[in-house]
């Protein structure tokens, strides 16, 4: 049961520990003021107009009339945001703006929100059908879609009406930038107003609005025009079939044929609306595909129908091991080559290539061998709207280097890592089976003994522009037997490594790390003949276990001792090779070790094992590792990783680790395993460093 608790609770700790490092969200209040700097002078009349106007408040759509800030994703999709709202009512506060630049222009006797005592001569009547940021990725407008009415005080006759839908590009994507955006276009667009309002009416009597006002607007109403924008943008998006950040870009080209603009397959590109062409795929430019007469309507975004597939091609061992071997991408039916290509190692990060192709057969070949050769090829068919990761399996020689290709295919099910988009996983059981049995002592009783080792190794690996995440989950057990002892628990171990890094160069970032040690069973210590013990608690107290005559004896609860490491600083990644990797980090570093009823040997009085209760301990200080992974010739690989933590308290001990583990394959799952784990240990009589080996014959096998 407490295990159970553990595995549900340890990835939910992890989870909380992360929400709890978010910054709460605060809610920003925006507001629509009057700007005395967007005035016009020369609009100041020196004779009103006589007559009273009452602004009435402005309508709005229940979908606009709300608190939060409506954000439009250039299509039908609308959302609001909680954290960017009006902290006044945009019915009452747009009128009221436009109340204010009437007075201050002096366009009418007097201007008010209401006239309770008397019936004015004209009504100002405002309708909002769009008050929207347009969003989309890093694109993000300024939309205002509104109508200013000027009515006969005691007549339904509209004399003005004057209407625009306008948008905005912001130059920074906030929302400060956006409100004071639609502000702006408000009191610009109420000049406009008043503009025509003047030419209607003179001298309080009303004359028909002229076609001239168009060919004789001042420079003010034509400065207005000139900054907005012209037409209407949306967006163009080609979908991403592999999930890659790395697929190719795509151009956008307008009537003659000229490139207008570019972007990664995936990524969304704004353009005015109107038709164009699209030209994408990988190869030469004459390879590539093209998209005609491809439309693109305000404000919506066109996604266009994938008539194309995605090939990504990897090189394999029949042990699973990525290797960098070029290979060389034809068509079938012409010939033509695309180009050549060394895959990426998945397992360091690199990044894939993807081909964008037409639908159709396509070869390809190692070895540098052409399009006719009957050895070291593979074909695969392209289908439009997918994307086929493909394997090539070649053979290596004595020193582990490839040589001709043994295999190809759609390997997805088989292959050893697997994910979707940016994440990477990878599943193994490790097996190591000993048996042993001599006469040596008595020839009629032979000793037997059986000892089998198991190991369940997951990783998991992610990867997207800056960001590499990686864990690790070791879970180790150790079951011994024997015709001279009962079947026991010989060793367990639960060992976590969890690392993020984000790199701000492309060999240096900043990294954080959880790491967890534990164990699933209760630990014993076994003799060979029965003995007297006796536990001392941290208090002293020596009647917590006292007992003569016993073969073992327990030592520790199930899960602790429970250490547990935090670390956040730098990350220096010094080398980055195919067959070489070597990190160095330094920062600030925590360490707790809980010691919960663990108990540790400490000496021998009469006779009788004395166990002292071990003290758990919490350090702080500055750590260093280096993490390391390296792969050598003969099917050999090398991983190390070295821990030191220097406590800021000067009076405590240095933690030092060091784990190393080499591993050569022998055969296609078997290989030689050798651990060498180093740690300094404290005593009362000073520091040592211990040594734990273990070698093994492994027996490996990939989970799919």
């Amino acid at each position: 049961m407490r295990i159970a608790k553990f595995l549900i609770l340890a990835p939910l700790t992890l989870f909380l520990i992360a929400c709890g490092t978010s910054q709460k969200i605060v809610t920003s209040h925006y507001i629509l003021e009057y700007l005395p700097y967007t005035e016009n002078v020369s609009l100041i009349q020196k004779k009103p107009i006589n007559g009273n106007v009452q602004v009435s408040d402005t309508k709005i759509p229940s979908m606009y009339d709300r608190k939060q800030i409506v954000i439009r994703h250039f299509g039908p999709r609308i959302t609001y945001s909680e954290e960017n709202v009006w902290a006044s009512n945009l019915t009452d506060i747009v009128p009221q703006l436009i109340t204010t630049r009437i007075n201050r222009y002096q366009v009418f006797r007097l201007a008010q929100r209401d006239f309770l005592s008397e019936r004015p001569d004209y009504e100002i009547q405002t309708r909002i059908h769009n008050i929207e940021a347009l969003s989309s990725d890093d694109v993000m407008q300024a939309r205002l879609n509104m109508e200013i009415l000027l009515k006969k005080g005691n007549e339904d006759r509209i004399l003005v009406r004057h209407s625009f839908d306008r948008e905005k590009s912001l130059v920074n994507t906030s929302f400060e930038d956006f409100v004071q955006i639609i502000n702006e276009l408000i009191l610009a667009e109420t000049d406009i107003f008043i503009i025509k309002t003047l030419s209607v009416l003179k001298d309080g009597k009303e004359v028909e609005l002229q076609e001239s006002l168009s060919k004789k607007k001042d420079s003010y109403l034509e400065l207005i025009e000139d900054e907005a924008d012209s037409v209407a943008s949306g967006l163009l998006l080609m979908p991403n079939l592999s999930r890659s950040s790395n697929e190719p870009y795509f151009k956008v080209l307008d009537g003659n044929l000229d490139e207008i603009a570019a972007a990664r397959m995936g990524e969304p590109v704004k353009l005015s609306a109107g038709k164009y062409s699209v030209l994408y795929g990988s190869g030469a430019e004459d390879q590539m595909m093209i998209r005609r007469d491809v439309s693109i309507n305000p404000r919506y975004k066109t996604v266009l129908k994938p008539d194309w597939g995605c090939l990504t091609v990897n090189v394999m061992t029949p042990n699973r091991d990525y290797v960098k071997v070029r290979y060389e991408l034809f068509s079938s039916t012409s010939g033509e080559s695309f180009g050549s290509e060394i895959p990426p190692d998945l397992e360091q990060g690199e990044q894939q290539k993807v081909w964008v192709l037409k639908p159709g057969h396509y070869k390809i070949t190692i070895n540098n061998e052409p399009f006719n050769a009957y050895q070291d090829f593979a074909t695969v068919y392209i289908e439009s709207g997918k994307s086929q990761d493909f394997k090539i399996i070649v053979a290596i020689d004595n020193e582990g280097n490839p040589t001709n290709l043994i295999g190809a295919g759609i390997l997805d099910e088989s292959e050893t890592y697997k994910g979707k988009g940016n994440w990477r996983a990878s599943r193994a059981i490790h097996g190591n089976f000993s048996f042993s049995q001599n006469n040596e002592s008595n020839q009629e009783d032979p000793v037997t003994n059986i000892l089998l080792n198991t190991q369940l190794d997951n990783r998991l690996l992610y990867r997207k522009d800056r960001v590499y995440f990686t864990h690790k989950s070791l879970i180790e057990l150790e079951a011994t037997d024997g015709n001279k002892s009962d079947f026991r628990i010989s060793y367990d171990e639960i060992d976590l490594k969890n690392t993020l890094i984000y790199y701000i160069l492309e060999n240096i970032g900043f990294y954080t790390r959880f790491d967890l040690e534990s164990h699933i069973f209760p630990g014993n210590e076994y003799f060979d003949a029965p003995k007297p013990f006796m536990k001392i608690n941290l208090a002293g107290d020596t009647t917590v276990f006292n007992k003569q005559g016993l073969s073992k004896i327990q030592i520790n609860e199930s899960l602790f001792p429970l250490v547990m490491k935090e670390g956040i600083g730098l990350n220096l990644r010094l080398l980055n090779k195919p067959k070489a990797t070597l990190n160095l980090r330094t920062g600030f570093g925590t360490r707790q070790d809980v010691y919960k009823n663990s108990y540790d040997r400490s000496e021998t009085v009469a006779d009788t094992i004395i166990y002292r209760e071990m003290e758990t301990m919490k350090q702080q200080g500055t750590e260093l590792s280096v993490v390391g992974n390296f792969r050598l010739p003969l099917g050999l690989s090398y991983t190390t990783n070295a821990d030191l933590l220097i406590p800021f308290d000067r009076e405590a001990n240095k933690v030092i680790e060091w784990e190393n583990d080499f591993n050569i394959r022998l055969f296609r799952y078997i290989s030689l395993d050798y651990k060498l784990r180093l740690k300094n240990r404290v005593t009362d009589t000073g520091s040592y460093i211990s040594s734990d080996h273990k070698l093994f014959l492994r027996w490996t096998y990939f989970l799919r």
